[in-house]
C-alpha cells in the first residue's frame, strides 16, 4: 500500500481569510434624529459630534407672528474612530450621495412650504 500524502499545515489561497460578521445591537443602542454634525481628524483620531437644533418660538404680536430668541443646539453623541475609519466613512457617505444624485434628486433644492 502507498503511504497517504501529507497535507501541508497551511495552504495558500487566492482569497485572504475573512471572518464572518455577526450583527448585534448594544443594549444602549438607540436611533436619534440629527440636524447636523461637526468634527475633526488628525493623524491619531477622527471625531464626529452629531447635534439636534431646537427652536423655542414665541408669539410677538396680535397677528400671530412668531420669533425665537435663541436656538438650542443639543449635542447628541460624539463618535471617535481611527483616521482610516474616518476616511472609509467619508467614502461610504460619498458613494451614497452620488447614488442619490444619479437618481435626479436635488438634495439642495428649497422645499416649497406654501402648499
Amino acid at each position: 500500500m502507498d503511504a497517504p500524502e501529507e497535507k501541508p499545515e497551511h495552504q495558500e489561497t487566492a482569497e485572504p481569510y475573512k471572518p464572518e460578521y455577526r450583527i448585534t445591537k448594544s443594549p444602549d443602542f438607540r436611533m436619534i434624529y440629527v440636524n447636523g454634525a461637526f468634527g475633526s481628524v488628525n493623524p491619531h483620531e477622527g471625531r464626529i459630534t452629531f447635534y439636534a437644533d431646537r427652536l423655542f418660538p414665541k408669539v410677538i404680536d396680535d397677528k400671530g407672528s412668531m420669533s425665537t430668541d435663541y436656538i438650542e443646539r443639543e449635542l447628541q453623541i460624539e463618535t471617535k474612530m481611527s483616521p482610516s475609519e474616518f476616511l472609509m466613512l467619508y467614502k461610504w457617505m460619498e458613494t451614497h450621495v452620488e447614488k442619490l444624485m444619479a437618481m435626479g434628486t436635488d438634495i439642495f433644492a428649497e422645499k416649497d412650504t406654501d402648499t
